[in-house]
């Protein structure tokens, strides 16, 4: 049976692409929403 290992070290890894991931998806959304109100006159008033 194989021993789970807890904890940053044995799994930096795994929380680096975790990291990266989410960071990736963040982006995107934010470029989203930015794309989203150019496309929408009333709310990209001034």
């Amino acid at each position: 049976m194989n021993s789970t290992k807890l904890g940053l070290k044995e799994n930096w890894r795994q929380f680096e692409l975790l990291v990266v991931i989410d960071a990736f998806v963040g982006r995107m959304i934010v470029l989203e929403r930015i794309e989203g109100y150019k496309h929408l006159p009333i709310l990209n008033q001034k």
